[in-house]
């Protein structure tokens, strides 16, 4: 971590460290990454509820959505060695799941399947991460929800187009979707990161998010809860410093896998302006990513959320800037859902914190 106390971290650590201090959260962590230059990451709170362990840098966090990045890469790797294509039926390759067949696997990439969501069925305040579903049942949960347009119509955020993404990799490659995404993405990048849906996390290394339900009053940490609802859409884990090098591979074509953030957005789409997901609304889509403009400026990325984790990876292209972060607290099953989201603020954090990145970028 370098050591730098300009006024520009200061203050980032100040949000930061407001963020778990006045707003009910356990810990936190910004990491900067700026050209040629060592990573920044800052921390704030504990590692646990009791507060004896103090967060590092090197803390193990959920990446939740930010997972589908990762995803989108390993569909696009194997389409460069020919094994996939971008228009092909996504029913062609899944046989035994009952699809549209006007469903591509570009429309999967891009949320425009018009699947509906399973997060709704699953997900409510008795919720205690005690269930476990295998992929085709989760595709089943999806398919109560109906159709919610025809296939292209528009871009609408739905999980179960990366649960089908996740068995078309498998399909594909006959290999276990953590396998197969190790073998085409992670061990080229030189990346460690875990997939709690089929494996256990690094529970000594971890940031400690944790859900409460109705079911018990007790918090449980996410490395005791059954992550299979969350199956290649936001199951995997890693540390910032990861999540840094990862994106900041992806700002140069030349990298190992041979796809970066140009190949993510050469295609993207917009929500309808009424959408059925709420994070829909107003966003830009790629093929796994978000295009945004935090503090005014073009950036790609993607926010995550899962039980006691809220995150964020976003990189500026034109200056070569990553940024990343994660707050970690208890997601609690029966708080308000406007109460819970405000215990985030999002915004505030990616915009400051790519001003702070700017303003280093500046002082030399």
């Amino acid at each position: 971590m370098m050591q730098n106390h300009s006024a520009s971290l200061r203050r980032i650590q100040a949000i930061l460290d407001r963020s778990i201090a006045r707003l009910g959260n356990v810990g936190g962590l910004i990491a900067l990454q700026l050209p040629n230059r060592a990573p920044i990451i800052l921390c704030s709170g504990s590692a646990d509820l009791d507060a004896r362990t103090p967060l590092k840098p090197e803390s193990v966090c959920m990446i939740a959505s930010q997972s589908k990045t990762i995803i989108a890469l390993c569909v696009l790797r194997l389409i460069r060695r020919g094994l996939l294509d971008l228009t092909q039926p996504a029913a062609q390759l899944l046989r035994t799941i009952p699809l549209d067949p006007a469903i591509t696997v570009e429309h999967l990439l891009m949320n425009r399947s018009g699947l509906g969501e399973y997060e709704g069925i699953m997900f409510g305040p008795s919720y205690a991460g005690t269930v476990h579903l295998e992929p085709h049942e989760l595709v089943k949960l999806a398919a109560l929800n109906g159709v919610r347009f025809a296939p292209g119509e528009c871009f609408d955020y739905s999980n179960i187009n990366f649960v089908l993404l996740g068995l078309v990799i498998e399909a594909v490659t006959g290999a276990p979707l953590a396998e197969a995404v190790r073998r085409e993405i992670l061990q080229p990048l030189g990346l460690e990161m875990w997939f709690a849906a089929t494996e256990a996390l690094p529970r000594a290394r971890m940031a400690g998010g944790y859900v409460r339900s109705t079911n018990s009053s007790t918090p449980r940490h996410a490395a005791e809860l059954d992550h299979s609802a969350a199956f290649a859409t936001g199951d995997m884990a890693a540390d910032l410093a990861t999540m840094l090098r990862l994106w900041t591979a992806l700002l140069a074509s030349d990298n190992p896998i041979q796809i970066s953030v140009a190949d993510l957005t050469r295609n993207t789409t917009f929500a309808a302006p009424k959408p059925f997901h709420p994070a829909s609304l107003g966003v830009e889509y790629g093929y796994g990513v978000e295009v945004a403009y935090w503090g005014g400026e073009r950036v790609v990325g993607h926010p995550g959320k899962i039980q006691g984790y809220r995150s964020g990876t976003w990189a500026d292209p034109a200056r070569g800037i990553v940024i990343s972060l994660c707050i970690t607290g208890i997601h609690d099953q029966t708080e308000d859902a406007a109460v819970s989201a405000l215990r985030y603020p999002a915004g505030q954090l990616y915009t400051a914190s790519l001003g702070a990145a700017y303003a280093l970028l500046e002082e030399h």
